[in-house]
């Protein structure tokens, strides 16, 4: 019975081969050169060395392999173990880290060093400090970062230092980021803030090269970047333009550093402070352009009530004191002319209630209603989608004041519209008639739809 078993043609031994191969050559030496050659995606799935292994090796052998280390592996490294963190803090504070650090950032193009993302290296090296100074007083942290910033920044690379800077101080108190932004305008004993007060102290455009430094030194350390959140983007502007600046040269710092630049033929970048008085923009475009950075700098500033409860000192502003710097702005070094102040107000809507308010509680109603004529007249002009928002704030501004002050501006809006009209008439102005008739319509179209919802 067994030999017939064995006879039966069930199964043989060989019938195991296929499933017991060995694998191709031609798979085997694909497997084997992936092996021998790690693409840098494959490379950084690598373990890295655990904390241990570190801790037995002598300094030097740290040394050198911490010097082989990407930024995100240290960091990675960091949470290993206590001993680990030691020999990185020694390694941190050698010579050898402080000139990788420099030349790292010096190599980082200044449009990555902008962002807010894991791509940008100089707000690794950020985070790499904060790390390292986290068991630290704040005051103590504060002088680590600044002797880093002492030994390596330079003026060819603030873009990069300010992303450092920034970063080292993300989610912290914003009471305690001011003493941080102070020990860094004492950089090189207050080479910044005695540029800045040199400046504001000349005539408008008597240095414009010393006014075009100022601007690079403070947007590219504290403006020109993605900020982790908008309190921080509203802390960094606000507080640096108050705390370098008094009442009275407020508006030209603020225009120094918000006003965009002309460019002379041969490339050079200087500020035109004659043009917002004498030449009004001619398209939308133009006023875009021109007023963006304003506009933005202006938001901000309205935004300051994001920072209450985030830290003690921290300025807030009101209305009103936005209102005194907006108009203080706009009659700097002379007047605007009023299509420029008008079209201010429509890059930036939030401005309307802003600039109305304050003259309407004077009594200025023929003013603010002549201002809300001309930006009618200068949206329908420029093709301005501006009426959604408009009506709201103009909604917004009628429903806080009494009856009879609401009746006062609905009249003189209505006279200032006429006079408008009457005076492309007058003059002959046939496309300007359209233009004038066209918003004329549009704001009493808004004016009717807001009067039967209120109570006059």
């Amino acid at each position: 019975m067994p030999m017939a078993r064995a006879n039966s043609g069930c199964f043989r031994v060989t019938d195991f081969f296929p499933s017991r191969k060995r694998v191709a050559t031609s798979q085997q030496d694909e497997y084997c050169g992936k092996r021998r050659r790690l693409s840098g995606s494959e490379l950084e799935e690598v373990p890295q060395p655990q904390g241990y292994i570190v801790e037995l090796l002598p300094p030097l052998l740290q040394e050198e392999l911490f010097a082989i280390f990407s930024v995100e592996s240290l960091i990675r490294l960091w949470y290993t173990s206590p001993g680990t963190r030691e020999s990185l803090v020694a390694y941190f504070r050698t010579r050898r880290f402080k000139d990788r650090m420099v030349a790292d950032l010096a190599s980082c193009p200044a449009d990555l060093a902008r962002k807010n993302d894991m791509s940008n290296p100089c707000r690794r090296y950020g985070d790499l400090l904060k790390l390292m100074s986290i068991s630290e007083h704040t005051e103590d942290r504060i002088e680590l970062l600044c002797e880093y910033v002492e030994y390596g920044m330079n003026i060819a690379h603030f873009q990069q230092w300010g992303a450092v800077i920034t970063s080292f101080c993300d989610y912290w108190d914003f009471g305690l980021c001011i003493g941080l932004l102070r020990k860094v305008l004492s950089w090189r004993d207050g080479w910044i803030r005695k540029e800045v007060v040199a400046v504001l102290g000349d005539p408008h455009g008597e240095n414009p090269d010393a006014e075009m430094l100022v601007n690079q030194i403070l947007r590219d350390l504290f403006i020109d970047r993605e900020f982790c959140d908008r309190q921080s983007q509203v802390f960094w502007t606000t507080t640096l333009l108050y705390e370098l600046s008094t009442k009275a040269t407020r508006a030209k710092l603020l225009l120094i550093l918000f006003q965009t630049p002309k460019k002379t033929t041969s490339g050079r970048e200087f500020l035109d402070w004659q043009e917002l008085s004498s030449l009004p923009f001619a398209t939308r475009r133009d006023a875009e352009t021109g007023l963006s950075r304003l506009s933005e700098a202006f938001e901000l500033l309205l935004d300051t009530e994001l920072l209450s409860g985030s830290g003690d000192g921290l300025l807030t502003l009101s209305t009103g004191e936005v209102f005194n710097l907006l108009e203080e702005t706009t009659t700097t070094p002379a007047p605007w002319c009023l299509d420029n102040f008008i079209a201010l107000h429509l890059v930036s809507p939030r401005l309307f209630a802003v600039s109305c308010l304050p003259r309407l509680k004077n009594g200025h109603f023929d003013e603010t209603a002549e201002m809300l004529a001309n930006i009618s007249s200068l949206a329908i002009n420029w093709r301005f989608d501006y009426w959604g928002q408009f009506g709201t704030h103009l909604e917004q501004l009628l429903k806080a004041m009494e009856p009879d002050v609401c009746k006062q501006l609905v009249g003189a809006i209505y006279k200032a519209m006429g006079s408008l009209v009457t005076d492309a008439f007058r003059e002959g102005r046939a496309a300007q008639i359209n233009h004038e008739v066209a918003a004329h319509t549009k704001i009493s179209i808004s004016l009717q739809r807001i009067i039967s919802k209120l109570v006059i």
